[in-house]
């Protein structure tokens, strides 16, 4: 199959090989341009400020290269090429702060294979306190804000099931999440974010041990979550 040339895929390919040390296999840069082509081809790749795609490369090094954006920190060292990067207690600082987007035009888009069990802290502000953007899984729900001081309450992320976890805000008051393969309207009267880089998992206290294979950060995706959840899976695949 020809997959064609894209400039920002071989500029990140590029950096990926030089993180890692040694070259990528071509299918592995095929999965890559692939993904990035059709991002834009879906118009999704403006509203991109962060993307972050921790499967695929060789080492732990070559995971936390940004397709866009600033590179995320974080100690953790359990990595799989196929399966991602296990954060535990080792939270991924993305280095991205909450209000880097406009209030009223925001998403997040986290591609994770969910853990067993509930109570898990999966995103939130660097150094905890109060977070404006926060999912977290308990018994029977997921609870979930996206630039809201009241949040929004969605089905519990099915345990052991790789999903797009996230929400893309269009409007002062309106709110589209995804999570179990499906989308979620809300009305949910937004308020200003705070100043914090957006956390994956914690560092102490329930803990985020699902697999992390990527992420994204940016403004309100129009075409939805789940057309993203889509380009996710084909480049785990």
């Amino acid at each position: 199959t020809f997959t064609p040339k894209d400039p920002d895929a071989e500029a990140y390919i590029a950096a990926v090989e030089a993180a890692d040390g040694e070259a990528l296999e071509q299918g592995v840069r095929d999965a890559y341009t692939t993904f990035v082509v059709s991002c834009k081809d879906n118009g999704i790749w403006p509203f991109m400020n962060q993307c972050v795609l921790t499967m695929g490369a060789r080492t732990v090094a070559g995971a936390k290269v940004p397709l866009r954006g600033s590179a995320p920190t974080t100690a953790a060292t359990n990595y799989s090429r196929t399966a991602g990067l296990k954060v535990d207690a080792n939270q991924i600082d993305t280095n991205y702060p909450n209000n880097t987007d406009p209030r009223d035009s925001k998403h997040f888009a986290l591609y994770t294979t969910t853990p067993g069990g509930v109570y898990k802290g999966v995103i939130q502000n660097v150094g905890g306190g109060t977070s404006f953007l926060e999912v977290y899984i308990y018994a029977g729900g997921t609870a979930v804000t996206l630039n809201s001081s009241s949040g929004s309450t969605l089905p519990q992320a099915t345990a052991n099931t790789t999903m797009l976890i996230g929400g893309t805000r269009y409007s002062s008051s309106n709110v589209i999440y995804r999570i179990n393969n499906g989308n979620h309207g809300r009305t949910e009267s937004s308020t200003a974010p705070q100043s914090q880089d957006i956390g994956i998992s914690r560092t102490s206290g329930d803990i985020y041990d699902g697999r992390i294979l990527g992420w994204s950060f940016g403004r309100h995706i129009n075409p939805n979550l789940g057309t993203l959840e889509t380009l996710f899976a084909t480049l785990k695949s």
